[in-house]
């Protein structure tokens, strides 16, 4: 939960997860794993993300967004992590869109869902974040 000066404005959760290769196949910064023997890509997950309207518009839901990439980025290194994923409401997709996620491949399972699984390549940070 996040307060600000005592009042409740947001609230988010992240967990450990995966996604399954099917979900990633034909996208190109996934091709050198596609003769791997991997069934999934190991992912953090934002399980809820929202803000409260009135606090809405304010940069809370891309500070906890820039949260959760920081922290992803932390626990890449040590729990050998590539993605961020999200289970975006209909309305939603258009926020994480500006930061770079991408729907994932509509698979028979996709396409039935209300809320579309999106993603986040870490590995996509690899030039910003390298050290000399």
């Amino acid at each position: 939960m996040v307060f600000y000066r005592g009042h409740f404005v947001a609230y988010f959760t992240l967990s450990f997860g995966e996604l399954k290769k099917e979900y990633v196949k034909g996208i190109k910064s996934f091709s050198v794993t596609r003769t791997m023997r991997i069934e999934s890509y190991p992912a953090i997950k934002i399980g809820r993300l929202a803000v409260q309207k009135e606090w809405q518009g304010k940069t809370i839901g891309r500070s906890l967004l820039k949260y959760a990439v920081a922290y992803g980025l932390e626990t890449r290194v040590k729990g050998g992590l590539r993605l961020i994923i999200v289970e975006a409401e209909p309305e939603s997709q258009g926020f994480y869109e500006k930061f770079g996620f991408i729907l994932v491949n509509q698979t028979r399972k996709e396409r039935k869902r209300a809320h579309k699984t999106m993603f986040f390549d870490l590995g996509s940070l690899d030039d910003v974040v390298k050290e000399d």
